[in-house]
């Protein structure tokens, strides 16, 4: 017996003499990071813009992430210029609270001007909360500045363009398509019309379609179809709000548009425009 435990004991003392000088025990490593007692997040609507009359709209949502009321909270919200604040006030426990940060116009944003010639850029919006003067927390986005040309219809056309009417209601569409480099070749050509991108289909009601074509070749005649445009007029009754097309988007759900005058078409090929009618 005394010989097994002076094995174990000369087996330990050769442990630690293998042990290189100067290592200590390992540390339980860096603390976590304080979790912060109010969470901010920050939404836009729409979230893509296109043109510089295009409105962003902002809220501000705050959660109280601790079981005590929070007094005293304001928000910054620097998006264009110039920095607003918002009064939050008290937050209950564990209660989230959204706000109304206010819109924006895409052209009040310093970086849109070079944008719109053609460059694609993010438009920045910064949400932060302070509490007693000091910086607590704070979140940053960006929203796509997606420039698209006006439409001419005095030239041929194809891809998207924005289209601004000079006045609401249903539009008669003719589509001269641009013929494919094989002319014995059909293919279907199409017009489609939004109030955004993405957005809603301007059809002529609410179950309508995407817009319009038809297989064509060369040598077809034009197609024709109808677009509905619609304005301030509450269509129907259904509540939507002014320049929303009536068909909705993907799924079926509305989206928001950036300008209510403006329409995006796309198309591939030349058209020609006439207004027919006020309603559908």
């Amino acid at each position: 017996m005394k010989r097994f435990w002076m094995m174990l004991l000369t087996i330990s003392v050769v442990l630690v003499i293998a042990l290189p000088a100067g290592v200590a025990k390992p540390g339980k490593g860096p603390k976590p990071p304080k979790a912060e007692p109010i969470a901010v997040s920050l939404y836009v609507n729409p979230m893509w813009v296109h043109e510089d009359a295009d409105v962003l709209r902002y809220t501000v949502t705050l959660e109280n992430k601790t079981s005590d009321t929070i007094d005293g909270i304001r928000v910054n919200l620097s998006a264009a210029t110039p920095t607003i604040e918002i009064w939050a006030g008290s937050i209950g426990p564990n209660e989230s609270v959204a706000f109304d940060g206010g819109s924006r116009n895409v052209s009040e944003f310093p970086d849109s001007g070079d944008s719109l010639d053609g460059e694609e850029c993010p438009l920045l919006a910064t949400a932060e909360v302070p509490i007693g003067g000091n910086p607590l927390t704070q979140v940053t986005m960006s929203t796509p500045l997606i420039p698209y040309p006006s439409c001419n219809f005095n030239e041929v056309s194809g891809g998207v363009c924005i289209w601004t009417p000079p006045q609401t209601g249903v539009w008669k569409i003719t589509l001269a398509p641009t013929p494919p480099n094989n002319p014995k070749r059909n293919f279907t050509a199409s017009v489609s019309v939004r109030d955004h991108v993405p957005g809603n289909w301007c059809s002529l009601a609410v179950d309508g379609s995407w817009g319009f074509g038809e297989r064509w070749r060369d040598g077809d005649d034009p197609i024709d179809g109808e677009v509905y445009l619609p304005g301030v007029e509450n269509f129907l009754e259904l509540g939507l709000g002014d320049g929303v097309c009536l068909a909705g988007g993907a799924g079926g759900d509305y989206f928001a548009v950036g300008n209510p005058d403006s329409f995006y078409l796309r198309t591939n090929g030349d058209v020609t425009v006439r207004w027919d009618r006020p309603l559908p």
